[in-house]
């Protein structure tokens, strides 16, 4: 019976020393490795459905942020390609319909027999 005891408690000294080892390994890697919101340049351009060239184009022309850690490699946030993506946005038809309709409502044409608010009429 005591030498199953003591077997037991070697395997749990040993289980013990494994998961430490792991974590410590684990540390070192997760250090090294780049965070999960960061993307190499390829992996941006398949991000953003571009090629490669094209991303370089804009990277020179400074129209998409980038990190240049050590000054070679360029990494890119995964938010910062999110708004580029939702940049520049087109409006429907009927958004500008009702844009155009809440202006003309609100600033009245010249010669119109109603004065833009906070203006007085003056008599022709």
């Amino acid at each position: 019976m005591d030498d199953l005891l003591e077997k037991f408690a070697e395997a749990i000294a040993a289980k013990i020393d494994y998961d430490r080892m792991a974590v410590t390994i684990a540390a070192k890697l997760e250090g090294s490795k780049k965070p999960d919101d960061m993307l190499t340049s390829d992996e941006a351009a398949e991000y953003l459905g571009i090629t490669k060239s094209n991303l370089y184009k804009l990277t020179s022309s400074r129209e998409i942020p980038f990190y240049k850690p050590g000054g070679k490699t360029c990494y890119f946030k995964r938010e910062d390609l999110d708004a580029y993506k939702c940049s520049n946005r087109v409006s429907s038809d009927a958004e500008i319909r009702m844009k155009a309709q809440a202006y003309c409502m609100n600033n009245k044409f010249p010669g119109s027999r109603t004065a833009p608010a906070g203006r007085k009429r003056t008599q022709p």
